[in-house]
């Protein structure tokens, strides 16, 4: 395409000097213009046919960047297949497209994934295939958190894996651009924000962890180190599940509703009764008439230490869960939503946690 635009420009030019040269004489100027014409008239179709085709190729590529992005966060922790996906696209692109490869798998990975210890010893692994060493793999999550402008708790998931992941203190200092873009949502107290956000979303994770393991244990799960929690705070936080029957708080909801639905099921009348024992009874109502208004008020009391961990955005839907003890009180009167920026009276308190 580049040969024809020049081409295209020189042919031009020489029609020009002829013209202004008053040494070439008028028969001289026609036989340059002639000779010249054809290849302006053939030049100029073909510079735009390249560039079109230029532009489908382009787009073509872009496709199959969404798609390895997509395989490759498919096929998480199956190393194989990993393997034959970066062959199989490798050969679909061309070199100078390997870091949009990267970027784009990487934004998509932290959109699908949650975090856990086997996305995260995943994500080391794809590292190691990739033969990225700590620094450009910081350079590439800090270029995948900008693809991800518009998904701030996405993002904050990048950075919490680079943390994580990466130990030299060369890498941990490329990280710094992520970690500005995350505190540049927020007006006042940004980096302090962040930095409570990331504690956070650890120690969610570690509850998980430490409840799907279940009941026999006696001290702190594994793990509590890889997730960036000190033993002391991971031991605290084992505690405060195992004094919760080691359920995680999708298994409490689900007891709770299955203790409602006992509660509404279908009853029979006393046999001494008017009307027999045949007779079923209007459960709802009666539900209504034995619990009195001291009964629903105790209730209500019992569910509210549940109620302090977690804020929903009634615009978005968007979820933070205050670390125990801070509070949604800590976060400043100008706080936003991240993700829709909805100020801060805009989040409500819910009456169940929702894991990450």
């Amino acid at each position: 395409m580049e040969k024809y635009l020049i081409l295209c420009v020189a042919t031009c030019s020489t029609i020009s000097l002829c013209f202004r040269f008053p040494s070439f004489d008028a028969n001289k100027k026609l036989n340059a213009v002639g000779q010249s014409l054809p290849w302006v008239v053939t030049g100029i179709p073909v510079f735009f046919l390249a560039r079109r085709m230029n532009r489908k190729k382009v787009l073509k590529q872009n496709e199959a960047i969404r798609d390895f992005a997509v395989e490759m966060a498919y096929h998480d922790g199956n190393e194989r297949e990993l393997v034959l996906c970066l062959k199989e696209y490798k050969k679909k692109l061309p070199r100078g497209r390997r870091n949009d490869m990267i970027d784009n798998y990487l934004a998509e990975y932290f959109k699908v994934k949650t975090v856990s210890l086997n996305t995260i010893t995943n994500l080391a692994s794809v590292f190691t295939l990739l033969k990225l060493d700590e620094v450009s793999a910081a350079k590439r999550l800090v270029a995948a958190g900008e693809l991800l402008k518009s998904k701030p708790s996405s993002r904050s998931k990048c950075l919490f894996f680079g943390d994580r992941i990466l130990k030299s203190p060369e890498a941990l200092d490329a990280l710094k651009p992520l970690r500005d873009m995350l505190a540049s949502n927020y007006r006042r107290g940004g980096a302090e924000i962040v930095r409570v956000s990331q504690e956070t979303m650890a120690e969610a994770a570690y509850k998980s962890i430490v409840a799907a393991a279940g009941p026999d244990q006696t001290s702190a799960t594994p793990g509590y180190n890889i997730l960036g929690i000190s033993k002391d705070r991971a031991q605290e936080i084992f505690d405060e599940v195992a004094s919760e029957n080691f359920e995680t708080t999708l298994q409490q909801q689900q007891r709770m509703m299955e203790s409602s639905k006992e509660e509404l099921v279908t009853k029979k009348d006393d046999p001494k009764s008017e009307g027999g024992g045949g007779d079923e009874v209007d459960v709802m109502k009666q539900v209504l008439e034995e619990n009195s208004a001291e009964d629903l008020e105790k209730s209500k009391e019992k569910k509210a230490p549940a109620e302090l961990s977690i804020y929903e955005c009634e615009t978005c839907g968007y979820t933070l869960f205050p670390s125990s003890g801070r509070d949604f009180k800590f976060f400043p009167d100008d706080f936003v939503c991240p993700e829709c920026q909805a100020p801060k009276d805009k989040f409500v308190q819910k009456k169940q946690n929702i894991d990450s």
